[in-house]
């Protein structure tokens, strides 16, 4: 009889102050699974990040090779590059141009800005303008893993 009654006023204990039989409290318990949820969280982003490091670096090195590579006269450097008048400058009158204007039947201002700037700091060198879009393409790879990493975890999550 007195195992029950000690049993009884344990389980009447657990109920009023939120500890388990075995003297830990649920807020405890909630606090260590939340803890080890955020680890497993940093450990997954960490992974996430260095995955995005390594596409992107990957990506940097596989148009590396384009450095070597002139303009492509044929296709749209000729228009876009050679000929574009709007790109000489930086200025505000680009950014207006590029905002506000078709040019080559094309409205893409971020590609006459970065034309313009490349055009600034390189001229009409082609190595500059590749290694730009080097740099663009790797941080664009870093980007889709991210987001790629944060579609897979809200699939996985419980709706």
């Amino acid at each position: 009889m007195g195992k029950s009654l000690r049993k009884s006023k344990d389980a009447s204990r657990s109920i009023s102050t939120g500890e388990s039989i075995s003297g830990h409290s649920a807020a405890a318990r909630d606090s260590k699974s939340s803890e080890e949820a955020l680890a497993r969280g940093l450990r997954n982003g960490r992974h996430v990040l260095l995955t995005a490091s390594f596409a992107s670096v990957i990506t940097f090195l596989v148009y590396l090779s384009s450095l070597r590579n002139g303009f492509i006269r044929e296709w749209d450097d000729k228009t876009y590059v050679y000929n574009n008048p709007y790109i000489r400058s930086f200025d505000w009158d680009l950014i207006r141009w590029a905002f506000s204007e078709f040019y080559q039947a094309n409205w893409h201002p971020l590609t006459w800005i970065s034309h313009a700037l490349d055009y600034a700091i390189w001229g009409l060198n082609p190595v500059g303008h590749h290694l730009t879009n080097n740099i663009i393409h790797a941080a664009n790879t870093f980007l889709v893993v991210l987001v790629v990493a944060r579609l897979i975890e809200a699939a996985r999550r419980p709706s």
